[in-house]
């Protein structure tokens, strides 16, 4: 196991044929080997973006599963690949992983010590906070909040978000408000694909977005990125992305 191993999948993957996506979270695919070979699968699909750079008919699928109920769908989409590229379509997955690349120095302008996951402030809940501790002041926090990237824009240039995300939006203020009043703020984007060396706001998808994190980096809100090199198998650590905003 080298130093940039992430991860290790449990369990094999069945690779799927994509068709279509019949749902928001759900995609329509034929099976290209047991235990559905030939046969239509229907699989749920985590992220809820738009895919449109990613999802591309005829592609293929790696899923995970079978899953018994009380889960509507038996399968679930992981993996996708394109040509000799694979790219997440894990959407916890960048999450799942912080705490090891932090642990693992990574990311060193991070604190590699505990932290919280799921740390709720006021309305918004964070994905990461450090210093979160009995009768701690407010500011004494560090907050933090992952945005995976999987949109590519131009060749080694992705964008987030490729749908409009009010979610995104409201975590970005959260963010720059926390900072004016005198506490630590960290948005990290990861890349679950291997290719991207640069990441920036989807400027014609989201434009709001993209102002309020340029916003935020002028109040000192921390803007860092990294890309994972995804395969059927695991995950490992790709580099750094640099950050680009208008």
């Amino acid at each position: 196991m080298t130093e940039s191993h992430l991860l290790t999948f449990d369990e094999p993957f069945v690779r799927a044929r994509f068709l279509s996506r019949t749902k928001r979270f759900t995609v329509h695919c034929v099976g290209l080997e047991a235990p559905f070979l030939g046969l239509d699968v229907s699989a749920h699909l985590a992220d809820p973006g738009r895919l449109e750079s990613v999802l591309v008919p005829g592609c293929t699928l790696f899923l995970s599963g079978p899953y018994t109920p009380p889960r509507k769908l038996a399968w679930s989409v992981r993996v996708v690949q394109h040509g000799e590229l694979f790219i997440s379509l894990d959407s916890t997955l960048a999450n799942r992983l912080l705490p090891i690349i932090l642990a693992k120095g990574m990311l060193p302008e991070l604190p590699a010590g505990p932290v919280k996951r799921e740390h709720t402030v006021g309305a918004h809940r964070f994905d990461l906070a450090w210093g979160v501790e009995p009768g701690h002041a407010p500011t004494d926090v560090h907050l933090g909040e992952v945005k995976t990237v999987t949109h590519l824009e131009s060749p080694g240039v992705g964008a987030w978000p490729d749908a409009p995300s009010q979610r995104g939006r409201a975590h970005v203020q959260a963010l720059t408000a926390h900072r004016l009043a005198g506490g630590r703020a960290s948005l990290v984007f990861v890349a679950g694909r291997k290719d991207l060396h640069t990441i920036g706001p989807n400027t014609q998808v989201d434009p709001a977005f993209a102002e309020l994190l340029a916003e935020a980096k002028r109040v000192g809100v921390e803007l860092l990125g990294l890309r994972l090199d995804v395969s059927p198998t695991g995950v490992r650590y790709a580099g750094r992305c640099a950050i680009e905003v208008p």
